[in-house]
């Protein structure tokens, strides 16, 4: 049997970590948490997951950061980024853009939505 689809959450915040990682554990996926930067590519490219859902407010990153980190996400593990945060839908999707991320995902309170998009980018594995 294949491994179960594997989602990487990226947040300064450790509540919206411990929401992810129990809204996403129910929904079928494996779920890695991180709250800093710091070394987050080397840790990830041994996990490999299928997505990474990374926070824009995360601190220190700023547009150039998070462009440079979304580059090298994506080079050492290979996976779909997905940039994170509340910020106005339009600004985020301007974000996603210049920085080269897959998708974004607008932090709300519909559960619904996040698992609907996440299997979306990384459709699951029948």
């Amino acid at each position: 049997m294949d491994r179960p689809r594997r989602c990487a959450v990226v947040d300064d915040s450790r509540v919206v970590l411990d929401l992810m990682r129990v809204l996403l554990t129910q929904g079928g996926w494996e779920v890695a948490t991180h709250s800093e930067l710091t070394g987050l590519e080397l840790q990830l490219r041994a996990w490999a997951p299928d997505v990474v859902l990374l926070d824009v407010g995360m601190p220190g990153a700023s547009t150039e950061t998070l462009r440079q980190r979304v580059v090298l996400l994506r080079v050492s593990t290979g996976a779909k980024i997905v940039l994170h945060s509340a910020r106005d839908p339009e600004a985020l999707a301007q974000l996603a853009e210049r920085s080269g991320a897959d998708a974004v995902l607008v932090k709300s309170g519909d559960h619904a939505s996040v698992l609907a998009a996440l299997d979306r980018i990384v459709p699951p594995r029948r």
